[in-house]
């Protein structure tokens, strides 16, 4: 029922969606999915995980038993299997039956078929894809076959862009992208109402299939059925390119498929044809510039709605996404304009005109409409396998210069805000001494007019086709003191000692290391720092991704992808473990590790790390024996902890540790004058000693979490057991045991009335629990909303639903006094104290209930959320670490000790 690592589920913190498809994940992950049982109550789309990565949503009164062999697009209803999409007795759920004379169609009773099926009989059928109603009622396909376009023909034979899915020993081709009751996997149905658009459940049709056309989301461009607009179909024999049925299809598509299935794409943007005919991006992913990524990049940099454009040309998404010129206008420069701006050239006609730079366009490169081949890139007005000239760097399709592109500023991707300009490869308010600031459309350049021949001498005075600028002066050659670079027509002058592009040679690029930015060339020599959000050592030439990141009271810590852990923050007792008691407001490597880490786990003013052999480690603070190595002293690097191994999970308090092995078993050391160790005893441990009556069958632990503002936090613990219950111990002050007491516990009691619950967090005196519906149920103290009822105040002793959190829920995480989660449309959601703006919502006023987090960056969608004190953290999909809330030791890492009330990356 829960995700699992190394034999034994693990704590609970927020989780990754796509990692349900894979089936691992980090050792603080728990799925609300389970292994096999349905999410919601067993409606429509019960299922587990599967492609995609999305959990499936659904209702009802029953649900599929652990183990149901009903197979994909059917839930088990009483030990039958059904398709709840369709069956009117189980419509939409388990027993719901619609009323007498009404049918079932995509979940939804009623006197007509929806969404393009067909009644057959008393049921409505989609005669497509149906194989025991192919193109006709009553018309099945022989075993082993599939239904494809209402044509029976062999499984293998799907065509462009679909997948084989099957229901018992039938199969079907489904397009995973639009198909709502095979949303981004097979059997992943949308709820009632909701279609399917780009392989995610959503209330409209978004990106290239933004256009409903009988229940499902096409593209009008290229869908020869609805060409231009629905039901449009195109002549035997001809094509949709650009919207309009042609012979063939127009500049820049491809021709792929045959026959009936021959359609127009664009490889470098539609995400069933992305880079090549038929290759088709996971669900969730993007094609950008011919490749699939979680993200957009290059020339087409901007997503919107699942579509990557060029906001700087494109009409519909002129500077921002959904700012459509009007009329016949067009889009320069991020600007609705008459006409074309400066550096730009006209291309098309009437509504169809639109701008382009034609020394860099990868379609339109030298000439309007000349497309250059996927994987190559436009330089200089010429398709070429590399970039040459003052725009060296190749950015995902797109030739540039990473002095001076605001958008690739450093390094590729890397943005600066609005308003500011790139300088020496450095976003800054205005440009250095020795550049110029030059204005292409909305976008600012600081470029060297010595050199440049786009700007020789002033802004916008372009250089004739071979010759180059030298001095600020078009010449057929360099003058003396200038490095010549290049031959031909891709000639330019240059300085190797200064020019990062051409750093003590020609052709030589300062290409910052992964996740690096802010190159330079000195004296001929390249020189970098890191991107805002990873970790930066080796003087920068090194930049880190951390994850499984630990928050604490006030210091923080991450683990490298190599194993190492990285620390800031307060450092008064030496719990960053680098050898020193300086506090740090950016990380800094823990020193003497005795091998990778796995996982690491941040206390009071003190840390412990578990190794990939099974062993832990502890460093700080030591005279209540936190350290667990027998000797009750701090110490400034790790430790071993004695007489534990195979751990494959741990979790802080205030001065006390617990930890879960492979066996299931939990032991715990340290401060315990509440009991919190689990032992019976309220005497301190140091070393590790066992929570009575958990000697196995534990799945997941969580460990209060400690304040510096408030007494008797940080002092209680919980275990999830294989059964899906849950037991408590320690502080009991404000209920946070869930025994309907306050009474404390030095042992393990059950939480009253709880089950399948397959992830916990502790918060300071509240917990919480996620089950495997997806809900979230909270219990203890509620000074601040935090246990999300919805009111302020008071305790509850026993569990308590959070408002609008029913369902659809991934995972969860507690601070001190507020609570997050990550749900299943990706949203990361907060409630609880936000004094300090932990709750990411960019104010300080507390929430009672579920608020959804601010200014999380484009493409980063949060895949792990860490709570600490009155500050919160996120890995984002794309690698990055950002933090907001308290900051006054610096705990967020940002480099600063301001507070922050929306995400800020570390630096």
């Amino acid at each position: 029922m829960s995700f699992r690592f190394g034999g034994r589920a693990a704590t609970v913190v927020l989780w990754t969606a796509a990692f349900a498809a894979l089936g691992c994940g980090d050792s603080e992950s728990a799925t609300a999915g389970g292994t096999a049982s349905t999410a919601g109550s067993g409606g429509a789309g019960g299922g587990t995980g599967g492609a995609g990565g999305e959990m499936p949503t659904g209702s009802g009164s029953s649900s599929s038993s652990s183990g149901s062999a009903c197979g994909s697009g059917t839930t088990d209803c009483n030990g039958t299997c059904v398709d709840t999409a369709l069956d009117p007795k189980n419509c939409g759920a388990c027993g719901t039956e619609c009323p007498s004379g009404e049918l079932c169609s995509m979940s939804t009773c009623g006197v007509v078929c929806l969404g393009g099926t067909t009644q057959c009989g008393d049921a409505c059928k989609d005669t497509s894809i149906d194989p025991a109603n192919c193109g006709a009622c009553e018309n099945p396909c022989p075993a082993g076959s599939a239904c494809e376009g209402g044509v029976c023909q062999p499984a293998a034979g799907c065509g462009p862009g679909q997948t084989t899915c099957s229901i018992g020993a039938n199969s079907y081709c489904a397009t995973l992208s639009t198909d709502p009751q095979n949303c981004g996997g097979c059997g992943f149905v949308c709820p009632t109402g909701q279609v399917c658009s780009s392989g995610h459940c959503g209330a409209t049709c978004t990106g290239k299939t933004s256009t409903l056309c009988s229940g499902g989301c096409v593209d009008t461009a290229s869908d020869n059925l609805n060409c231009g607009e629905c039901g449009n179909a195109c002549p035997a024999g001809q094509v949709c390119s650009g919207g309009t049925c042609a012979a063939t299809c127009a500049p820049g598509f491809a021709t792929c498929g045959s026959g009936a299935t021959t359609h127009c794409a664009s490889l470098y943007d539609d995400p069933q044809n992305c880079g090549a005919c038929g290759v088709v991006c996971p669900a969730g992913q993007l094609c950008s510039n011919g490749s699939c990524a979680p993200y957009c990049g290059g020339f087409f940099e901007t997503s919107c709605n699942g579509l990557c454009v060029d906001t700087d040309a494109n009409p519909q998404n002129c500077g921002a996404c959904g700012n459509v010129c009007a009329g016949e206008l067009v889009c320069s420069g991020e600007q609705c304009g008459a006409t074309c701006g400066a550096g730009y050239t006209t291309c098309g006609s009437g509504a169809d005109a639109y701008c382009a730079l034609l020394q860099n366009d990868p379609q339109n490169c030298g000439a309007c409409g000349q497309a250059c081949p996927v994987g190559e890139a436009c330089s200089q007005g010429a398709c070429a396998a590399a970039c040459n000239g003052v725009n060296g760097t190749l950015c995902g399709g797109l030739c540039t210069n990473l002095i001076n592109d605001p958008k690739n500023c450093g390094s590729c991707g890397y943005a600066c805000a609005p308003g500011d300009v790139c300088s020496g490869g450095l976003c800054a308010k205005e440009c250095a001494s020795g550049t110029s600031s030059c204005t292409v459309g909305a976008t600012t350049l600081c470029v060297d007019v010595s050199v440049d021949s786009q700007n020789c001498g002033s802004c916008g005075h372009a250089c004739a086709p071979g010759e180059v600028c030298s001095n600020g002066t078009c010449s057929s050659s360099c003058q003396t003191g200038y490095d010549t670079c290049g031959v031909g027509n891709a000639a330019f002058c240059t300085h190797v000692d200064n020019d990062p592009n051409n750093c003590g040679a020609c052709g030589v690029s300062c290409e910052p290391p992964p996740n690096g930015s802010a190159t330079s060339c000195t004296f001929g020599a390249c020189g970098f720092t890191c991107k805002p959000g990873y970790a930066s050592t080796n003087n920068g030439n090194t930049c880190l991704t951390l994850k499984d990141i630990s928050a604490g009271a006030e210091h923080t810590c991450g683990i490298t992808g190599s194993g190492g852990v990285m620390c800031w923050g307060n450092n008064q007792y030496g719990q960053l473990g680098d050898g020193t008691m300086i506090g740090r407001l950016s990380p800094v490597t823990v020193l003497g590790l005795s091998g990778p880490a796995k996982k690491v786990s941040v206390g009071t003013i003190s840390t412990c790390a578990v190794l990939t052999d099974g062993h832990v480690q502890c460093w700080g603070h030591g005279s209540n024996s936190e350290l667990g190595d027998g000797l009750g002293q701090s110490s400034l690097t790790p430790v071993t902890v004695q007489n534990l191994s195979d751990v494959v999970d741990i979790q802080s308090g205030r001065s006390y540790t617990c930890a879960l092995t492979g066996a299931g078993a939990v032991a715990c050391w340290g401060y315990n004058a509440f009991g919190q160790l689990g032992d019976g005893t309220s005497g301190n441990a140091s070393v590790p000693v066992g929570v009575q009556g958990l000697s196995s069958g534990v799945t997941a632990i969580a460990v209060s979490q400690a304040t510096g503002w408030q007494d008797y936090t940080g002092l209680n613990a919980c275990a999830v057991t294989n059964a899906g219950t849950v037991k408590c111990w320690g502080n009991n002050s404000h209920g946070q045991v869930g025994d309907n007491s306050a009474t404390p516990r030095p042992t393990p009691v059950d939480v009253l009335g709880l089950s399948g619950v397959v992830g916990i967090a502790a918060g300071g005196m509240h917990t919480c629990a996620l089950t495997n519906a997806g809900a979230v149920n909270c219990w203890g103290y509620n000074g601040n909303g935090q246990v999300g009822v919805g009111t302020p105040g008071g305790q509850y002793l026993t569990y308590a639903p959070v408002a609008g959190l029913s369902t659809g829920v991934l995972a969860i995480a507690a601070g001190a006094a507020h609570t997050c989660a990550l749900t299943q449309a990706k949203k990361t959601v907060c409630w609880g104290y936000n004094g300090s703006g932990a709750l990411g919502d960019g104010t300080t006023t507390d929430r009672l209930g579920p608020t959804a987090v601010q200014g999380l960056p484009a493409g980063g969608l949060p895949v792990i959320v860490r709570t600490g004190d009155s500050y919160t953290f996120a890995e984002t999909a794309d690698g990055q670490v950002l933090g907001w809330g308290l900051n006054d030791y610096g705990q967020l890492g940002d480099g600063t000790n301001t507070t922050r009330l929306v995400p800020t990356p570390i630096h």
